[in-house]
C-alpha cells in the first residue's frame, strides 16, 4: 500500500509542474477577452497564470488582465471587419422582386432595395440600419425605412364618343417612412416593418421582405 501511495505522490508531483507549464505556454491564433466592464481585447495570449492572463494585442501592446475582471475568453475568435458590403435579392415590398445592396459599419449602415418591372410594378426602399447584435454569421438591426412603391393596373372604361370600350393603365402609389426590424442569418434575410405616409393604399402600410443577401465579412 505504501508503494502505491508513493507512486501516486510522484505522479502528482510530476503532473503539477507540467500542468502549470502548459498554462504558461502561449496559445496560437486570435483570441478575444471580454471584461466585466464591457471592454473587449483582441490579440494572442502569451501566457496564463492562475490569477492573470497576459495578452499581446494586435497593435503589439502588452496587456495584463486579472481573472476576476474577465467575463469570458474566446480562444478561437473571429474579428468582424469595421466595414463590409452586402448584395442579394428579396421578395416583398417595395417592388415584388427586389435587388438589394448595402454598406455596413460597426454600428450603422445603409441599405437600398429596389425593383422596376415596367408600368406594372416599381419601387425603392432606403433604410438606415442600427445594429443590435452582430456575430460572424448573424446580424440583427433596427432600421429607419423610407419607402416608395408604384403599382400599375389595367382597367377598362367606355368611350361614349365612339361607343367602344378601351383599356387604360391606372397607377397606384404609396410613400411612407417608419421603423423596421431586419435580420440576416447566414445569408437568409428578412425584414418586417410599418411605414406611415400617404397614397392609394392603407396607412400605415405593412412592409416585409424575404430572401437571400450575402454579407462580405
Amino acid at each position: 500500500m505504501k508503494h502505491y501511495t508513493f507512486a501516486l505522490a510522484l505522479l502528482l508531483a510530476a503532473t503539477g509542474p507540467l500542468h502549470a507549464q502548459q498554462n504558461s505556454l502561449p496559445r496560437q491564433g486570435l483570441a478575444s477577452i471580454e471584461t466585466v466592464s464591457g471592454a473587449t481585447y483582441y490579440g494572442s495570449i502569451v501566457r496564463e497564470s492562475p490569477d492573470t492572463v497576459f495578452l499581446k494585442t494586435e497593435d503589439n501592446a502588452s496587456v495584463e488582465l486579472l481573472r476576476n475582471t474577465i467575463a469570458s475568453i474566446n480562444y478561437e475568435a473571429t474579428k468582424l471587419p469595421n466595414h463590409y458590403w452586402a448584395v442579394g435579392g428579396v421578395l416583398g415590398t417595395p417592388a415584388g422582386g427586389n435587388f438589394v445592396v448595402g454598406s455596413y459599419w460597426e454600428h450603422l449602415g445603409v441599405r437600398l432595395s429596389f425593383g422596376y418591372w415596367g408600368d406594372a410594378l416599381a419601387g425603392f426602399e432606403l433604410s438606415l440600419p442600427i445594429n443590435l447584435y452582430r456575430s460572424e454569421h448573424t446580424s440583427h438591426d433596427i432600421a429607419l425605412v423610407l419607402l416608395y412603391t408604384q403599382i400599375g393596373t389595367t382597367e377598362q372604361d367606355f368611350d361614349w364618343n365612339t361607343g367602344l370600350p378601351y383599356n387604360y393603365t391606372f397607377e397606384r402609389t404609396f410613400a411612407g417612412i417608419g421603423p423596421a426590424y431586419q435580420v440576416n442569418l447566414s445569408g437568409f434575410s428578412g425584414e418586417l416593418g410599418l411605414t406611415f405616409g400617404s397614397g392609394d393604399f392603407s396607412n400605415p402600410e405593412l412592409i416585409f421582405q424575404l430572401g437571400y443577401v450575402y454579407e462580405f465579412r
